[in-house]
């Protein structure tokens, strides 16, 4: 899928010092500075940033108000120089008796040679102190060609000159408040830079006179420093177009949306005159309609595809942005922030453009839904709106996953859908989802997210989930741990089984409850759900029926929520215990300082006969029942806990969702279910199973095992073995402690992390490959050189280095075949799980170091 982050890479990271070490173009970004909004000379921080001269710092920020020393700023000249690389000085020295060893000391013999520096007297440079304005602009004056002799920027009275120089260049522009004798910080660096690189370099012709003595004259270039040193122009221009979608209306001649990594820019101004067009650059969403500069090279000709440009395009300060998610106008939104709607705005949804403002009103009372992004862009400062940009997200949820092959997904539509989407899709779905749909690997199945498309590409992200307590409800408003929330405007109620619920009249009766809230970019509720703590449940297993022991309490036998058995005092009201505490029943609990238990049974819960009698590995519908005159489908998701008994309720095992549970039969008669009402549960607890079909899986076994004793001081054996690709820690009885052996891969049944039986036939020990290329792979014997099995592999099988305990990703490259001469004898050993709908394609190919 096409990559919508940038990262900087640690291993680059960690050689910067002072963040201005030069790790390439492109390598840094002003948009993915932790502190963007701290700094004040934004275009200009990203430009030194995007031609690779300043880099950011390890934090991932940009530092806009750290200083920089004396040594830092002679390298960064070097850069400026060297056209934003790193330059290659060899092995030159210093005279400095303060620099000889220093990091730096290269750099600053490099600008001593060309008199951009001098040392502060005594023979020495100071290059840990803080470099200041003017000998910054001193250095930076002599980089643009200025001699410093001729100039006077060198002798006692060398700041006063350089000053004035400096501003007649105009490297002092936009830095009016700076104190040229105080250090410098970083943003105030950038922008000298970027003034230095917009400023003409200089040359100087040199006369002799009869006397013997030579008049200079300074030949000012029509070459900027950028044009000298980095061959690149300046472009202004207006992002039309990108890989994502257009905003060009033209009738003819229309700008589509362009190709993968390409930008159509409609060029404004440029030093060369570049034409507008498609540049090889990629841009995200949020720079269509605004304008940009960029730095690029010219071509053969001035054609825009025959530019090669320089790092990412920068947002112009140009641009005025208004921006809200809230429920207003368009008109409103523009008077707010001094801007006027006119003849020639243009007004998109979603990136398709719609006739005028009056598609906006996505409600009759001609204001935009709360919860979707109106923005507003004027992208020449001229106080008139040239684009109106709505964008509106559609809440649903993830009913079908699989990370598979090419990716599958599918998100259904909230039947309180507020957006109009409802109408046009039941839901929104791909079978390419790796390519089409951005966001796909940051979900799961049955998450609450937001989808909305843009051309052909479908977008989802996961809904914002906060859990807390209700405080208080007034008018449709309800406060929640301290915030007060509304509804979204993107839905018409937020509980899918109510209508026309706001947020107040859904929490109306869970005042001092904890809930879930699921909310929109603005913070606004999309829907509600009941938290209800899991751990506080129990299930009564039997009572004593011993009258005599009535004491205001009853000894009751319970399962906890972890599986736990324990026999307690649970308090009562009269002697009548057997109709107020019931077997098989479900409770909540407290405790009281003397250890006795209060309960209270779960409303919504009850017993349950489950279809076949049978507890199945991922079905999601597990049972149907009664409920008065309806019959309602219950079903299970990724939440939902299963407290599973074994040999009639002698041990418990606790499973976490319905894709985790083994295939089991169970008693029908002691299934207990959580939050009937709801229709998904939340809590199972099953007295009696039989594990009818564990689930068969490989594993490679690391280790001999482990022998202990448990708790109860009998025998206990456990292994550390690879399982899909992670190490985990497997149980199992003496029979599989005598039979498997390390470094094997067997096939075994599993029930959570217990192997409950062992293929002896599936042993496969370490072997050999002899081919490993072209998606084949030939295992055989090392004596007899014999092919033992043959697999295939593509692009979903995984290879993992095996060192130890130590796993980590490799390839088919990082395997040395018996057929490789080159290291006879040194041969790789592999394990190969087969996939498990296909046994001739390996699933996962391990290599043991």
């Amino acid at each position: 899928m096409r990559n919508l982050k940038r990262a900087l890479s640690a291993a680059l990271a960690s050689v910067m010092v002072l963040g201005l070490m030069v790790v390439g173009a492109s390598a840094a970004s002003y948009e993915d500075f932790t502190d963007k909004a701290e700094i004040t000379h934004k275009e200009a921080v990203s430009m030194v940033t995007e031609l690779g001269i300043i880099a950011g710092l390890t934090d991932g920020s940009y530092g806009p108000a750290q200083n920089i020393d004396r040594a830092s700023f002679a390298r960064l000249v070097c850069v400026t120089l060297n056209a934003g690389k790193e330059p290659k000085l060899g092995d030159l020295k210093t005279t400095f008796s303060d620099t000889q060893g220093n990091w730096a000391e290269k750099y600053i013999a490099y600008c001593v040679d060309r008199s951009i520096i001098a040392g502060k007297g005594n023979n020495t440079f100071a290059p840990s102190a803080n470099v200041t304005g003017s000998e910054a602009a001193k250095m930076l004056l002599v980089a643009l060609g200025y001699n410093p002799v001729y100039e006077g920027i060198g002798g006692s009275t060398w700041q006063i000159t350089t000053d004035v120089l400096a501003n007649q260049a105009g490297l002092y522009d936009d830095l009016e408040d700076m104190n040229t004798s105080a250090p410098l910080t970083r943003d105030q660096a950038a922008q000298m830079i970027y003034n230095t690189l917009n400023a003409d370099v200089v040359s100087y012709s040199w006369t002799l006179n009869a006397n013997g003595s030579t008049i200079a004259v300074q030949n000012k270039s029509t070459k900027t420093l950028l044009e000298d040193k980095f061959d690149a122009v300046k472009v202004e221009g207006i992002v039309i177009a990108n890989e994502y979608a257009s905003v060009d209306t033209s009738k003819k001649d229309a700008i589509g949306v362009q190709g993968e990594g390409k930008t159509y820019i409609k060029v404004t101004e440029s030093d060369e005159k570049l034409n507008s067009g498609a540049f090889k650059v990629a841009t995200d969403l949020d720079v269509l309609g605004k304008s940009v500069v960029l730095y690029a090279k010219v071509g053969s000709t001035s054609a825009a595809s025959k530019a090669t440009v320089l790092g990412n395009v920068i947002i112009s300060e140009d641009n005025v942005i208004a921006s809200t998610s809230g429920s207003k106008k368009p008109a409103d939104l523009a008077d707010d922030n001094g801007l006027d709607l006119v003849k020639g705005t243009k007004y998109f949804v979603n990136y398709d453009e719609v006739e005028s403002v009056e598609a906006l009103k996505l409600k009759s009372d001609g204001k935009t839904l709360k919860g979707s992004t109106l923005t507003l862009i004027d992208n020449d400062d001229d106080g008139d709106v040239d684009y109106v940009l709505q964008l509106v997200k559609t809440f649903g949820e993830v009913t079908a996953y699989s990370a598979k092959s090419d990716g599958n997904i599918t998100v259904t539509i909230s039947s309180a859908d507020n957006t109009g989407y409802k109408e046009k899709y039941t839901n929104f779905s791909s079978s390419d989802a790796y390519d089409d749909v951005y966001g796909f690997e940051d979900v799961e199945k049955e998450d609450k997210v937001f989808v909305w498309k843009i051309g052909d590409d479908m977008y989802v992200e996961k809904a914002e989930v906060v859990t807390g307590t209700v405080e208080s409800v007034k008018g449709e408003k309800a406060t929640v741990d301290g915030v007060t929330y509304e509804m979204s405007g993107l839905v018409t109620n937020v509980e899918d089984k109510a209508s026309g619920k706001n947020v107040a009249d859904a929490l109306d009766d869970s005042l001092d409850d904890e809930v879930k809230l699921y909310l929109d970019a603005a913070g606004n509720v999309a829907m509600v759900d009941d938290v209800d703590d899991v751990d506080d449940y129990l299930v009564v297993t039997a009572i004593s029926n011993n009258k005599s022991d009535f004491d205001e309490t009853v000894k009751c036998k319970v399962v906890l929520a972890d599986g736990t058995k324990a026999t307690v005092e649970v308090n009562i009201d009269d002697e009548d215990y057997v109709r107020e505490v019931k077997e098989y029943t479900l409770y909540t609990y407290s405790t009281d300082s003397d250890g006795t238990y209060n309960l209270e049974e779960v409303e919504n819960s009850g017993r349950i006969t489950l279809k076949n009698n049978e507890l199945a590995k991922g079905r999601v519908t597990i049972a149907q029942t009664k409920s008065g005159d309806d019959t309602l489908t219950l079903k299970a998701d990724k939440d939902t806990v299963f407290v599973v008994g074994k040999n009639d309720g002698d041990t418990y095992k606790v499973y976490t969702g319905i894709a985790n549970v083994p295939n089991m039969e169970v008693d029908a008669s002691t299934t207990v279910l959580a939050d009937v009402q709801s229709g998904t549960a939340e809590f199972v607890f099953v007295a009696d199973s039989k594990i009818s079909g564990d689930d068969e899986e490989y594993i490679y076994v690391i280790d001999a095992g482990t022998k202990t004793k448990d708790e109860n001081g009998d025998d206990a054996y456990s292994w550390d073995v690879i399982l899909d690709g992670e190490v985990i820690t497997v149980t199992g009885d003496e029979d599989i402690y005598k039979t498997m052996k390390k470094e094997c891969l067997y096939s075994v049944e599993l029930n959570g992390d217990e192997i409950t039986s062992i293929d002896k036939t599936s042993k496969v020990a370490l072997q050999y490959a002899s081919v490993c290329e072209d998606g084949i792979i030939e295992l055989v014997d090392e004596t007899s050189k014999k092919v033992t099995a043959t697999f295939s592999y593509n692009d979903d099988t995984l290879f993992i280095a095996v060192d130890d305990t130590d796993l980590s990703e490799a390839s088919d490259g990082y395997i040395v075949t018996t057929n490789d001469t080159t290291k006879e004898g040194d041969w790789s050993e592999v394990i190969v799980v087969p996939d498990e709908d296909n046994a001739d394609l390996a699933a996962y190919v391990y290599i043991i170091e």
